[in-house]
């Protein structure tokens, strides 16, 4: 079949639906001239869709709609028609996604995305990696967690040990979700509560690090008494761990949302030799503390804050991380 027009994305969704709910769904045309107001007609394109054993129209704006708008031609239509009515679109933001779920009104995107609550059915293709981008900070510092910890996780786990708000934990996890790198299941009497499982935590690592992103966005200078409360970090965390001597000032790590902390303490680069009390701060994008141990930060971002590297210092480094068992061997 050939539609022309924005509904010819409804095709598009037929992948989605063939693969994660029935092989055998069909889109045709519909025409519904006659039989609904020309107001109404104007305003969409119209198909009928064929899925596990029911029919349903699928509606495809020909302009601009809002929320309240398909509720009110939705509901004519499906008086008109006897069938529930999906809408079709080839693009829609969060927000708007979220109002329609919340709404209950249905939505096929782009084969993207099938949201069929008269079925259950709320379906998301999965994305190709390359699509994906590189982790945010929140999906870094979830990660790392995920990488370290023994067992399965919750969300709420993970909000109250790395500080994070639910709702950054959940986009975290979605993203890691996405990249096909961890599992997740819903437990509890209301399937709220998200379990993250983690198949292999090498693989995890092998394949997640090329998309974990930098770590470090600014070293800065300061002088003065060193901060009490930060992890080491880069050379000097590995000089604490292994017999590899330290650099020549101290290093902090902090997350570059707390630069505003060291602007009094701040000196110039040029200045560095002339002031014995200087240390230098690595201004991560995430914060390192929830995941710091033994006044080091974790080894992860200890290999990505390391500003100088050479065959001494990777030696030391590898024989490090081969002390972790999500390191491949």
């Amino acid at each position: 079949m050939n539609m022309s027009g924005t509904l010819a994305v409804a095709e598009q969704s037929l992948a989605l639906l063939r693969a994660g709910v029935d092989d055998s769904a069909t889109i045709t045309p519909l025409d519904l001239k006659g039989r609904i107001s020309v107001a109404l007609n104007s305003r969409y394109q119209f198909a009928e869709l064929a899925l596990l054993g029911g029919r349903y129209v699928l509606a495809a704006p020909s302009g601009q709609f809002t929320a309240d708008r398909l509720v009110a031609d939705f509901a004519a239509l499906e008086a008109t028609t006897g069938h529930p009515v999906i809408l079709v679109t080839p693009d829609l933001s969060a927000y708007f996604r979220k109002r329609l779920i919340a709404r209950n009104v249905p939505f096929l995107l782009n084969g993207k995305q099938a949201f069929l609550p008269f079925v259950f059915l709320n379906l998301s293709a999965p994305k190709p990696a390359d699509d994906l981008g590189g982790f945010g900070p929140a999906t870094q510092l979830v990660f790392l967690a995920l990488l370290y910890a023994e067992g399965d996780q919750s969300h709420d786990e993970l909000a109250r040990q790395l500080g994070l708000s639910p709702m950054s934990v959940s986009r975290a996890v979605s993203q890691l979700a996405d990249h096909q790198l961890i599992d997740v299941t819903t437990a509890g009497k209301t399937n709220r509560r998200h379990i993250i499982h983690v198949a292999d935590r090498p693989e995890l690592y092998r394949i997640g690090m090329p998309h974990f992103g930098p770590a470090l966005k600014r070293r800065v200078l300061a002088a003065g008494p060193p901060p009490e409360d930060l992890p080491r970090s880069g050379l000097d965390a590995l000089a604490h761990h292994t017999l590899i001597g330290p650099p020549p000032r101290p290093v902090f790590a902090v997350s570059a949302r707390r630069r505003r902390d060291f602007t009094s303490s701040q000196i110039d680069w040029r200045d560095a030799a002339d002031r014995p009390d200087s240390y230098q701060i690595d201004l991560l994008a995430y914060d390192p503390g929830p995941l710091a141990s033994d006044g080091t930060v974790d080894p992860v971002t200890l290999s990505l804050t390391i500003a100088e590297r050479d065959e001494r210092v990777d030696q030391a480094l590898d024989n490090y991380l081969k002390g972790f068992p999500w390191y491949p061997a």
